[in-house]
């Protein structure tokens, strides 16, 4: 699913009665459009970033613009659907008075500690016959709740804006809210597209399969012969929505017009007094800050989100003495500081004469490229095979002495060899924690980089269990910093082993694990850790030994790990820079794949399972950047980078 360009969504249904013959009475009321009283809840915690209020307040304009068919792109629709285009006549507006007659702002902040969505989305709602609840997340996808047929609130009807799609692709709320109000998919209800024709019983939309996630084909054409399918349409996953039709406005205008539906409700002229959606603000301003670390050698990267409740400011300035910039009128800021030391940020937002400041303290420090003590080194094929008098540390590598038995060397077996090294068996009465230091490595000569090795262990009745764990980070970013990266458990290394007191004698009873990660020819400065975790265990048993040999980090296709079914496939990306769109071309593909992109934190841009030769990415929306494309099949994946401009 792509968060980025076109967020994939999930409906949640309840029940359906539908009357569709009820008038949209449009003219009893003047004319205007109705007006949903909506409350923005934006949920962030300490790893999870708010969306700052401007941001929200262009989300809720875009969406209403493209309601109203109001939208710029409204005139590159296809000329086929062009005459079909519809007005949904609605209109989202913030509400201004919570449930209890509070004043507020409409949008309200959330601070939560653990991930569990569903308790705090149920928590946060307020009365949903009275408001459109929209909550800002950090999901995978966004997803609208469809109408139920029983008038009563409801904690769990509500829209969920991901906070990707907060950021990037403002239509997804569009998307949503033609679910709020109603609507199924184009291709029927399902949120899978581009597998089955199906239909959305709505007159003047084809039956279609719908669009791949993020592509575009405006002369989509699978499902009736001759008929052309719209990919313009907002409840299509194509990343080129831009309409809805006469027949999906009139659908809407059922479902509001419903006396038994809370959008029903939400609309009436006592509903909109008692939300305030027409009064003026009067509370006052309150705001905060949220800020995050991205430490390198050269300078910290620090970035700033702005909280404001109470009002909607119109006025923003940071101050950060010390940084650069030092000041900045945007609500979502960047600023970088060269030297470590305590500094101090300061945020001023007004609405009209209503000021409110905030001011941070926090510590900076910059990172260290040699703070593991060894030197750098430019890979192209790392090898250690721990013979020749080897001895630890080395110049790259170092045991960690924690006052408990760590690795070591082995003169007494190895693989295909006389050494490697080892952890010894032991009898532990608390967890132990060994780790082997590898690096201070510049990986960027490398193609797929790839980190393998030997172990021997064993495994059998009485054996206490233990786990390897593969970490990575950069000295000098904050792109990677030392998370697992691979994991093996004592069952998965054993390789059938299952002696007491077990030596490796013979080259059959090694086995050679690998990560292939091409993320990681982006570290100038990368550091691995082979971790060994072992846990306590009864005097009674007798733990099993720990054999290392043959570590070997190079290219994927230097060590062999590229299996030959994978070799004879190919993926071309093109244009690669890509500025607004680009194209992977799989060759040799004849089975249904992943595909996912991230970004370099590890953010997922898109994830579709497809088995078409030809993909379309629309980039226009995502940040400058390096990608990662993965297309897994079950003999392995390929790896690719993309660059955005």
């Amino acid at each position: 699913m792509n968060l980025a360009a076109v967020a994939q969504c999930a409906t949640i249904q309840r029940s359906f009665n539908y009357n569709s013959s009820l008038a949209d009475n449009a003219e009893a009321r003047g004319g205007g459009p109705r007006i949903l009283p909506i409350l923005v809840h934006v949920h962030y915690s300490e790893t999870t970033f708010p969306i700052p209020p401007a941001q929200i307040v262009g989300a809720i304009d875009f969406c209403n613009a493209e309601l109203r068919a109001q939208n710029e792109s409204i005139t590159d629709v296809h000329p086929l659907f062009s005459p079909l285009i519809g007005d949904f006549n609605v209109e989202l507006r913030l509400a201004k008075r919570d449930e209890n007659g509070n004043c507020i702002s409409g949008i309200l902040y959330h601070p939560y500690s653990d991930m569990d969505m569903g308790s705090q989305i149920a928590l946060r709602s307020q009365n949903s016959t009275r408001y459109l609840n929209i909550h800002v997340i950090p999901a995978t996808n966004s997803w609208g709740t469809l109408p139920s047929s029983v008038l009563a609130d409801d904690p769990m009807d509500v829209i969920l804006f991901s906070t990707a799609d907060a950021q990037y692709s403002w239509s997804a709320l569009s998307h949503e809210v033609g679910h709020y109000l109603g609507l199924y998919h184009t291709f029927g209800f399902t949120n899978t597209s581009g597998v089955a024709c199906g239909d959305d019983y709505i007159a003047d939309t084809p039956v279609t399969k719908g669009s791949v996630v993020n592509t575009c084909n405006q002369n989509l054409s699978e499902c009736s012969e001759g008929i052309l399918e719209n990919a313009d349409n907002h409840m299509d996953y194509s990343n080129c929505r831009k309409m809805f039709t006469q027949g999906q406005a009139q659908k809407i205008n059922a479902v509001l017009s419903d006396e038994q539906l809370n959008r029903y409700t939400q609309w009436q002229g006592s509903n909109l007094s008692l939300t305030g959606v027409y009064e003026e603000p009067e509370c006052d301003l309150d705001i905060d800050f949220w800020h995050r670390t991205f430490a390198d050698c050269d300078s910290t990267r620090k970035e700033f989100f702005a909280m404001a409740e109470g009002q909607l400011p119109d006025f923003t300035e940071w101050q950060f003495p010390g940084g650069s910039p030092a000041i900045s009128n945007a609500q979502r800021v960047n600023t970088f500081y060269h030297e470590e030391g305590e500094y101090t940020a300061r945020l001023v937002m007004c609405y009209g004469n209503d000021c409110d400041t905030a001011y941070h303290t926090f510590t900076i420090g910059i990172n260290d490229a040699l703070s593991n003590g060894l030197p750098l080194m430019q890979v192209e094929h790392y090898t250690e095979d721990f013979e020749n008098n080897f001895s630890l540390p080395t110049e790259n590598m170092f045991a960690v002495e924690d006052g408990t038995t760590t690795w070591q060397l082995c003169d007494f077996a190895g693989y295909d060899s006389e050494h490697c090294i080892y952890v010894p068996a032991e009898v532990l009465a608390a967890n132990d924690t060994c780790d082997l230091v590898l690096g201070n490595f510049d990986m960027s000569a490398l193609n797929d980089p790839t980190f393998s090795f030997k172990v021997a262990t064993s495994m059998y009745t009485f054996s206490y269990w233990s786990i390897l764990e593969l970490r990575f980070r950069d000295l000098c970013s904050s792109a990677f910093m030392g998370d697992v990266w691979g994991v093996w458990q004592l069952n998965e290394m054993n390789n059938g082993n299952s002696s007491v007191s077990f030596t490796p004698t013979e080259d059959g009873q090694w086995m050679q694990l690998s990560v292939t990660r091409p993320e990681w020819s982006f570290a100038h400065n990368a550091e691995f850790v082979l971790r060994l975790r072992k846990f306590p265990s009864s005097a009674m048993h007798t733990p099993e030994a720990f054999f290392l040999d043959d570590i070997n980090i190079a290219s994927a296709d230097a060590l062999g790990i590229t299996s030959k079914d994978m070799a004879e496939r190919s993926v071309q990306v093109y244009p690669n820079p890509a500025d607004d769109f680009t194209t992977i071309r799989l060759n040799g593909m004849d089975e249904t794949y992943m595909m996912r992109i991230t970004d370099m934190t590890g953010r997922l841009m898109m994830e579709e399972k497809s088995n078409r030769n030809t993909l379309g990415i629309n980039t226009h929306d995502w940040p400058s950047g390096v990608y990662v494309i993965s297309i897994s099949v079950l003999q392995g994946t390929i790896n690719k980078k993309l660059v955005v401009r």
